[in-house]
């Protein structure tokens, strides 16, 4: 009898392509926009299970890395605003 595999939690909350998520990128993508809104890092640790600050620090993204681009300059083209 071949093993079944369960749907993996993004799969079972619904979420549209979820084949294209994983488990860390959902991670890191919460940790980053609970640090944002203010959450201290133990709360953040609380909720990803993470024991090790120095590991849950890895899951913490530059909030502002796509905010402040200049790359979006280019491809909204000159004088353009937005």
């Amino acid at each position: 009898m071949p093993a079944t595999r369960s749907r993996p939690p993004s799969c079972k909350a619904g979420l549209e392509g979820w084949e294209r998520f994983s488990g860390y990128s959902l991670r890191a993508g919460l940790a980053t926009a609970a640090g944002e809104a203010g959450a201290d890092l133990a709360q953040v640790m609380r909720q990803t299970r993470h024991r090790s600050a120095d590991v849950a620090l890895g899951y913490l993204r530059p909030a502002d890395l796509w905010r402040n681009n200049p790359t979006k300059v280019i491809w909204r083209g000159p004088g353009k605003q937005g």
